[in-house]
């Protein structure tokens, strides 16, 4: 049905038999070197390399881009896509889904810029990578964050505005060579305040800047609370299923399952004693 990390040469049909993809001969034979994770296909579709500052290795964006970006929204989108096209022609079909086909596609706007010229092949120096004085984090007084992402002209403006630096001392944003020192420039500004300061600062301009929140401070602020973005349950706390539908209703999720409650959630689940058993003997519920 799918091969989330095309690691091998066939992938299985609602039958179970195995199912050779028509691929050109030359590319059959290409064969995976082993196992992987979601940062080893980052790094084989070329994602990873230009994430993180040039002096350090690249920083691996949690498993957002590969197992959820490049892998499960792109098999999600293909089983719909494939049951409209099966409305129309009455024929099912094998569905190949690999995390690395996935990610290559996100990277597309930065091919096209590639192609342009209007992005640098090496790492650093680019409009989205956090070299830009104007799309990047900063640190506070008390060590927390400022996320700005001052893109357009008038954002910009109202970003320095709110540094209480003059706009007009900062002609050509947009080209590299100026970002270093103006981000030089920035750094101790943001430095003289704390996060909970600049937010109070920036709350009153529409400037892109926004604080860098943990996952409970997110779950907790007020834009987040006013759409629900969170189901609240006790102690449980995951995000609410999403997109919303006008008509459908949908299911909030379960509490999660702390390991004290786990076997008594595993028969509450159906789950015989039989199968429980043996989850037990292989160590896998301890």
């Amino acid at each position: 049905m799918c091969d989330p990390q095309s690691s091998a040469g066939g992938a299985l049909d609602p039958s179970g038999q195995a199912h050779r993809r028509q691929n050109p001969p030359d590319r059959q034979k290409v064969k995976a070197t082993g196992a992987g994770h979601d940062i080893n296909y980052l790094a084989l579709a070329g994602a990873l390399y230009p994430i993180g500052p040039s002096d350090a290795p690249p920083t691996p964006p949690l498993n957002l881009v590969g197992n959820f970006g490049g892998g499960g929204t792109f098999l999600a989108m293909g089983v719909l896509a494939a049951l409209v096209e099966r409305q129309r022609s009455g024929k099912g079909q094998i569905l190949d889904v690999a995390m690395v086909d996935g990610i290559s596609v996100l990277l597309t706007q930065m091919a096209g810029w590639m192609q342009m010229g209007l992005w640098n092949r090496e790492r650093t120096g680019n409009l989205l990578d956090g070299s830009a004085y104007f799309y990047r984090c900063y640190e506070a007084a008390d060590g927390r964050h400022i996320a700005v992402g001052a893109l357009e002209r008038e954002f910009h403006d109202a970003f320095l505005a709110g540094l209480g630096l003059d706009p007009g001392d900062f002609p050509d944003y947009l080209n590299p060579d100026v970002w270093l020192d103006r981000t030089r420039r920035i750094e101790p500004i943001f430095r003289s305040r704390s996060q909970r300061e600049w937010c109070a600062i920036f709350n009153r301009l529409d400037a892109c800047v926004s604080p860098v929140l943990t996952f409970d401070e997110a779950a907790d602020h007020p834009a987040n609370r006013a759409r629900e973005a969170h189901v609240h349950s006790g102690r449980s706390l995951q995000p609410a299923p999403a997109p919303r539908f006008s008509r459908s209703t949908l299911r909030s999720p379960v509490p999660v399952v702390s390991r004290p409650d786990l076997l008594g959630s595993l028969t509450d689940w159906a789950v015989s004693e039989n199968e429980i058993r043996s989850l037990q003997q292989k160590a896998i519920t301890e």
